[in-house]
């Protein structure tokens, strides 16, 4: 089913949205292992992001709930339709493992959420709504970990004018159109695998090379293969030695 819905979202680039090859990618999307239903998901957005099968993948951003008490915290947050997952939220498996860290990260209580919706418009709302969430957060130039096309939404917000300190890019699709504003942005880490299978379905580049000027304001660290969602796995971080780059 991988090799099929991979094959699938190649065929949008040659043979075009044809019934049969839409009908590959909703399977693989509803019906396969999670590498597979990541791939097949990008595939039924780039034919039809208001497809029915994406709808159960998507959610609300995060309330806005107001506070007074200043911070300078870690944030987390996720990429294309896992809005609903729990790896990113408090007491999911990543936050948990980020939080556990030493010394610690100091991870904020709440981690952001967006619509994970596959569009650019999606993504640049999202940038706005982070903007307004870290205010109302009192977050004050916090580290972001985000995931995938959370990362757009990261680097779309340091365009309204968003201070991060370190920027944790997790499997980010490198698109040149939406690379950060690294005036705005102390250090960027870059931790991705080879040849991402999902990144390749999304037409994204596997490799985040700055502006010269900003040469030496990003590392990158890549480790194993095709996996999207490996990034975000405690056991790789503890395979490949992350925490020590932090």
């Amino acid at each position: 089913r991988l090799v099929r819905t991979a094959a699938a979202v190649a065929a949008l680039d040659t043979t075009g949205p044809r019934e049969d090859v839409l009908a590959q990618l909703v399977e693989g999307a509803t019906r396969g292992d999670r590498l597979t239903r990541e791939i097949g998901r990008i595939g039924v957005a780039r034919v039809n992001p208001q497809h029915p099968v994406l709808r159960r993948v998507v959610a609300s951003p995060s309330r806005l709930a107001g506070t007074d008490r200043p911070s300078h915290t870690a944030v987390l947050t996720h990429g294309t339709f896992a809005a609903r997952a729990r790896w990113w939220q408090p007491n999911g498996d990543f936050y948990t493992y980020l939080d556990s860290l030493v010394p610690p990260l100091k991870l904020h209580g709440a981690s952001f959420r967006w619509s994970g919706n596959y569009s650019h418009g999606a993504r640049q709302l999202a940038a706005q709504q982070l903007v307004d969430w870290m205010l109302d957060q009192n977050l004050q130039r916090p580290d972001v970990f985000a995931h995938s096309h959370g990362g757009t939404v990261a680097n779309l917000a340091t365009r309204l004018g968003l201070r991060i300190d370190r920027l944790v890019l997790l499997s980010w699709p490198v698109h040149e159109r939406w690379f950060p504003d690294l005036a705005n942005v102390r250090e960027i880490i870059d931790v991705r695998v080879r040849l991402d299978l999902v990144i390749i379905a999304d037409r994204g580049g596997q490799r985040f090379t700055p502006p010269p000027a900003h040469a030496g304001r990003v590392t990158s660290h890549v480790n194993g293969w095709f996996e999207h969602s490996d990034p975000i796995s405690a056991g790789y971080w503890q395979r490949h030695s992350l925490p020590a780059v932090l």
